[in-house]
């Protein structure tokens, strides 16, 4: 099996794989061309596949990315706020 470079942390729980399998595959089918200009274009389309689907894994990257950012913070003003409640009710 070809190195992907992907790791089960990056796939989405709904098993989305953003077009990756299907990149690999047209890439193993395009090393498996004779030489020649249909080749070359089968692996640009191939390489194109594969990077339209780095990208769109990068997006989702980016936003759970995001999303724990934005809940740290607000875990983190919830402490804020149960700290001061504390410290008012002991005066």
């Amino acid at each position: 099996m070809p190195r992907t470079g992907w790791t089960t942390s990056i796939v989405p729980p709904n098993g989305d794989d953003y077009g990756w399998n299907e990149a690999e595959a047209a890439l193993a089918a395009a090393q498996q061309m004779p030489q020649g200009s249909e080749r070359i274009d089968a692996l640009k389309k191939a390489g194109q596949l594969r990077f339209e689907a780095d990208e769109r894994r990068n997006a989702f990257r980016d936003q759970e990315r995001a999303s724990r950012i934005e809940l740290d913070r607000q875990m983190r003003a919830q402490r804020l706020r149960a700290q001061r409640l504390l410290k008012s009710s002991e005066h």
